[in-house]
């Protein structure tokens, strides 16, 4: 049976996720991480895609990325190829390293867009492990969790330059401090 063709239209916004093959880890250190976070933005120099949140996981990753005009499925594909090759050569092994395909889902501008983005931000504090901590201590951790873009909406300073959240925060009036401050209490007014 043939696969599904994959919506992408030009200029749109969308969720992408990918899984390690068998849920295995595809991240083993920071090293690895900051690999993938240097592979990304040079995809967004090669390809002209902007991405406006990501969060990294042991085990897969959250996007939420606005093609240009070169296809999701290239974007996706030179990213993943050229991660899983950093992989495979940093621990001598061969093979998938990513269960399948990416998935991924158009997104509607405006409040799902920033939707979206407050989802892909709480991740890393929705594990079965934070689940032993206090709301407090979650909120901390996920307030500073690097591998994710949300300290970088929190403060411009951490922010990467591949990253763009003039998008997000336009229902707020624009990215000031104010505006800064209100997104953090919303995103804690969703999780709480």
């Amino acid at each position: 049976m043939a696969r599904k063709p994959r919506i992408d239209a030009q200029g749109s916004v969308h969720h992408v996720m990918a899984r390690g093959n068998a849920r295995q880890r595809i991240f083993a250190d920071d090293a690895d991480r900051i690999a993938f976070l240097d592979l990304l933005q040079d995809g967004v120099g090669r390809f002209g895609h902007s991405v406006h949140a990501f969060c990294l996981m042991d085990n897969h990753i959250h996007l939420a990325v606005r093609t240009g005009e070169v296809s999701l499925s290239r974007i996706m594909q030179n990213l993943m190829f050229r991660y899983t090759r950093h992989f495979n050569r940093r621990y001598g092994l061969v093979g998938h390293l990513f269960q399948g395909r990416f998935r991924s889902v158009v997104v509607d501008e405006g409040s799902y867009l920033l939707e979206l983005v407050r989802y892909i931000h709480l991740n890393p504090i929705r594990t079965r492990a934070m689940a032993r901590h206090t709301i407090t201590e979650r909120l901390a951790a996920l307030a500073a969790y690097p591998w994710s873009s949300l300290p970088g909406y929190l403060d411009p300073e951490k922010r990467r330059p591949d990253l763009i959240a003039d998008d997000v925060y336009a229902p707020y009036g624009g990215d000031t401090p104010e505006n800064r401050e209100r997104y953090w209490r919303d995103l804690v007014d969703d999780y709480l």
